[in-house]
């Protein structure tokens, strides 16, 4: 009956720092989570403001490279964003290399093979000969106002 009471008194020891231990690593952890919030929200923050100001210059003039130049900086800026977002708030920044493989880089080759195809369908198309391909303004023009066709 002692060597019972005793082995209980163990286990309640062993169960209360165990619960110390896992209410100061809850602790800790919602203190670095905090921290790491603020911070990456501040940057999401700043880094569209960043985008909005970069709007308003034409970085084409600026560097050279004309509007393309405008999109590769949106583009850039949004890629850095993107990144922040799926580190911190989706939680890829602890995950193993197998959910990396499946979460990122498949999507990832999948969005380059849909964008590779989708330039050799643009670029190899054939116009048939002795036809001409219409204006876009005449494409424009030839469709009837949206006034026209409410009964």
């Amino acid at each position: 009956l002692v060597a019972l009471k005793v082995l209980s008194m163990r286990r309640l020891a062993n169960v209360r720092r165990l619960a110390g231990t896992l209410l100061l690593a809850a602790i800790g952890l919602l203190l670095v989570t905090k921290v790491m919030g603020t911070s990456v929200n501040g940057a999401l923050l700043s880094l569209t403001v960043l985008t909005v100001a970069a709007s308003y210059v034409n970085w084409g003039e600026v560097v050279g490279g004309g509007f393309a130049t405008n999109i590769f900086i949106a583009m850039f800026i949004a890629t850095v964003k993107a990144s922040l977002v799926l580190l911190y708030f989706m939680h890829m920044k602890y995950e193993d290399g197998v959910i990396w493989g499946f979460g990122i880089v498949y999507p990832l080759l999948l969005f380059a093979l849909l964008v590779g195809f989708a330039c050799i369908d643009l670029f190899l198309r054939v116009v048939p000969s002795g036809t001409v391909a219409p204006e876009p303004q005449a494409v424009i023009e030839s469709v009837p106002p949206v006034s026209a066709q409410l009964p």
